[in-house]
């Protein structure tokens, strides 16, 4: 890469090639913004006799006085003055701000306005940048690119508490009067629209390639700080893994656009977001907003396209503030540390752990001692050391609080008790904060499962739970009230380390709504998954009318498990009932996957899987064995050009009523159909074929087709949305639901902007539009003249639909300003 660099007095490269660079949290110096502190950023017009050019001045402590890998607040006050400069510009000069410090080397910028997320690099620090450097770059940039309307910059970095204050309330006040300033003009009002050729909120869960998810935020975080990732996206007809690119944080708007499916799934995303949709014309984006009831969009089959193989280790789901009490493993960490060290003080020193907890936890006296090292110390001991992590932890089964373990690896015996805890159980915390340990109760009427929990405990433990019998009793759920008819059990386990195990999986965390979330379990190899979802079967599942059916108590919950269940391969719906939620496999073939992969260990339960017979019915369509209506336009094409040679129709293994209506498009072909209709036309049929190819490819793939039932508007209930880029597929599969993604550049993409209609991107509207237009004539934002009004209430307009169709090259020939259904704006 030919890196270009810019006439920017700092100590570190710069140059377009180092935007989008991330700064990982144990690269880093010290961040501003993000989790743990705020950053703003605020460019306001002044005289010229009020700005000084050049002037950068840092208010506050500087970097050198955070802790390495801490944060502070800060907020970026930029002043500009010129003869041309005009109030209308502000924001379009602020929004720059991102792009001109993404330029310098080992610094890491997010977000704009108040969600602003700077990072400085460990690397960058060294080489001397600091605070003052961000002012730098800025009034370079301002003058190199932007001078032909500002004559001064000055920049004023704030860092002390009270002006931060001050400050980002009085940028708050500007945001808002932007705002206001946009929402008094109407359509009418202009002579021009502006043209402009160039996301997700927090909880919806993005898929991976081992079938595991993590809500968008989270992806976003963990691409940030910890490593590159990889996700599943579609290609060819089918899931494909591709890795993460450019990151995205917006402002969310007012409103989102919340698609509901009929198999109960959801997805929430912003208006012009695109998603998968099936059409007679073949698989096509199209924009959350433009969606309607009946439509059909494209999921995900089985989800699990990569693993990771070898064991999982207990000590990897406990907390990294958890004691260490394993007096062997002690007893060589502390001749590791004395023959490396010579000494305890060096050691604590190096290792940052006060040295009277080091020493204690490591005299030989002191398995009398209260005073433990932590995971996190232990690991990072092990790390200085040279060790591989992977062989100590097999080493360590003793915990603080006298808890043993038999054994250190994670196995489907344990995940199974984990399920009937999640299902049937509950953790309970000591204390306002945990302090005191935690305790694990298991309920159930079953015998046989409250052996089977007590077996499992004692094999883990060396201690069964304690037990005591439990009278039939009345629950109560709002209104509904549910009497019990048979005597159980309860199962108490007094193990702190149980506790915080399940927490560690996502079961029973402290101050959740949810029983359990299964972002933790989605990680795991497939059999521990399987043996998770047959502890929750069993304690709150049941079989009926040839389908297993899991009983939930949220909207999260449900979503997770029909998540679990997609990684196994299963297909499955849910439904909201009167106590929760309910979730089961679809009939057929997902049945039977789910009695040979996750079963059951209820004598009664187990009984009814097997003598259950799944429904089968050969002649029609089961939803998610439906292929794409394109299938069905392949069909006919194949059967006009062979039946002149000697391809008899009526002698196909599918009746002729079937065959047409899936060839007319009325119908979607059955995969299990179509692989028999395939077959017998190999005889006629040359196999090179490209549509027969393409035909054989729909039946390998495990897609799906999920019908939409509703489509709302929602309140967003965050100040952000997110985003990213997938490299070359630019799409991705969240909830599930294959959708789009951002992309860098969409060549036949032109958004109209009106004072009433924002960019499709929701960061620019009109007002933007204009001064940048005016601040660059020949840049992105041109005006468009309104023409003849053709139908005001659809919103057409003469000269607007001839600039849409020249600048998106002839693709787009018209579009309507007021309507999300017919020809409405391109996106991206």
């Amino acid at each position: 890469v030919k890196v270009k660099i810019a006439e920017v007095p700092i100590p570190v490269p710069y140059g377009s090639a180092f935007e989008g660079e991330r700064v990982r949290r144990e690269d880093m110096r010290v961040e501003f913004g993000g989790k743990y502190s705020r950053c703003f950023e605020y460019l306001r017009m002044v005289d010229l006799d009020q700005c000084e050019d050049g002037k950068v001045t840092v208010v506050g402590p500087g970097i050198e006085t955070v802790p390495e890998g801490g944060s502070m607040d800060m907020g970026i006050l930029v002043e500009v003055a010129g003869r041309k400069m005009q109030l209308d510009f502000e924001p379009v000069l602020e929004r720059q701000i991102h792009y001109f410090i993404n330029g310098a080397s080992g610094i890491q910028h997010i977000g704009q306005r108040d969600i602003a997320w700077i990072r400085i690099s460990k690397a960058a620090f060294q080489k001397g940048f600091n605070l003052e450097h961000f002012g730098k770059i800025l009034h370079a940039r301002f003058h190199s690119d932007f001078g032909a309307i500002v004559d001064k910059v000055q920049v004023t970095i704030f860092t002390d508490k009270a002006l931060i204050e001050q400050w980002l309330a009085r940028a708050r006040e500007a945001y808002n009067y932007r705002n206001q300033r946009l929402a008094n003009l109407v359509d009418e009002a202009v002579e021009e629209f502006y043209s402009c050729t160039l996301c997700l909120p927090a909880g919806e869960e993005i898929v991976l390639p081992d079938g595991s998810f993590m809500p968008v935020e989270r992806l976003v975080d963990t691409v940030v700080e910890e490593r590159d990732l990889s996700v599943l996206t579609f290609q060819d007809g089918g899931l494909a893994i591709r890795p993460v690119e450019e990151l995205f944080i917006n402002p969310a708007p007012q409103k989102l656009v919340a698609v509901r499916l009929a198999n109960g799934n959801s997805i929430t995303l912003t208006a012009n977001h695109k998603v998968l949709v099936d059409t007679p014309h073949g698989l096509d984006w199209v924009p959350a907003g433009r969606l309607q009831p009946g439509d059909m969009l494209v999921e995900g089959g089985c989800t699990a396209l990569a693993e990771e193989d070898g064991p999982r280790y207990i000590v990897d789901f406990l907390p990294a503030d958890y004691g260490v009490a394993d007096g062997r493993f002690l007893a060589r960490l502390r001749e590791g540390l004395l023959a490396r060290y010579g000494g305890y003080a060096a050691a604590a020193r190096a290792l940052d752990i006060p040295y009277a907890r080091l020493y204690s936890a490591l005299y030989p006296q002191t398995e009398f001692s209260h005073q433990r090292l932590t995971l996190g110390e232990i690991r990072r001991a092990v790390a200085a050391l040279g060790w591989e992590w992977d062989e100590v932890k097999r080493e360590l089964h003793t915990f603080q609080g006298g808890c043993t373990l038999q054994r250190t690896e994670l196995d489907e015996e344990v995940m199974y008790a984990a399920g009937l805890v999640a299902s049937d159980g509950s953790v309970h915390w000591r204390g306002e904060e945990g302090e005191s340990g935690t305790w694990v109760q298991f309920t159930n009427t079953e015998p046989a499962l409250v052996e089977r929990f007590c077996a499992i405990i004692e094999r883990l433990f060396g201690e069964p739970p304690q037990r005591y019998p439990m009278e039939p009793r009345l629950s109560q759920k709002g209104d509904l009230r549910i009497a019990g008819k048979r005597r159980g059990e309860v199962c108490y386990v007094y193990n702190t380390l149980f506790g915080r195990l399940l927490a560690g999986l996502g079961i029973g965390e402290r101050e959740r709504q949810e029983k359990w979330r299964g972002e933790v379990v989605s990680t795991l190899p497939r059999n521990l998954v399987a043996a998770f979802l047959r502890g929750l079967f069993d304690g709150d599942g049941h079989v009926t009318d040839g389908r297993a059916l899991f009983t939930t108590r949220t909207y999260r919950e449900a979503r997770h498990l029909y998540l679990l269940l997609k990684k196994l391969g299963i297909s499955s719906r849910f439904t909201p009932i009167r106590r929760g939620y309910q979730v089961g496999t679809a009939h057929g073939q997902a049945f039977e996957t789910f009695r040979r992969l996750i079963s059951s260990e209820h004598p009664r339960k187990k009984a009814r899987l097997e003598q259950a017979r799944p429904r089968q019915d050969g002649r029609h369509v089961v939803r998610s064995d439906a292929v794409p209506l394109v299938c069905g336009r392949l069909l006919r094409e194949l059967v006009e050009e062979y039946r002149p040679r000697g391809l008899r129709v009526t002698r196909l293994p599918v009746d002729y009523q079937t065959l047409r209506a899936w060839m007319e498009g009325r119908r979607r072909p059955s995969r299990s159909g179509l692989q028999r209709l395939l077959d017998a036309l190999e005889r006629v049929v040359p196999p090179d074929d490209s549509r027969y190819q393409q035909l054989r490819r729909w039946c390998a793939s495990d897609l799906q087709l999920r019908r939409v039932r509703e489509v709302v508007r929602v309140e967003s209930s965050d100040s952000r949305v997110y985003n990213f880029s997938v490299a070359e597929t630019h799409n991705y599969v969240v909830n599930g639901i294959v959708a789009k993604n951002c992309q860098s550049f969409a060549p036949n993409h032109v958004c109209i902007i009106s004072p009433e209609r924002l960019g499709l991107c929701g960061a620019y509207n009109w007002l933007d539009c204009k001064a940048s237009n005016q601040i660059n004539p020949t840049g992105p934002n041109q005006p468009v003249p309104k023409g003849r009004c053709l139908d005001p209430v659809k919103g057409y307009f003469e000269k607007v639909n001839e600039f849409v169709y020249n600048t998106s090259h002839n693709t787009v020939q018209q579009v309507s300003m007021y309507s999300i259904i017919e020809n409405p704006m391109t996106a991206c």
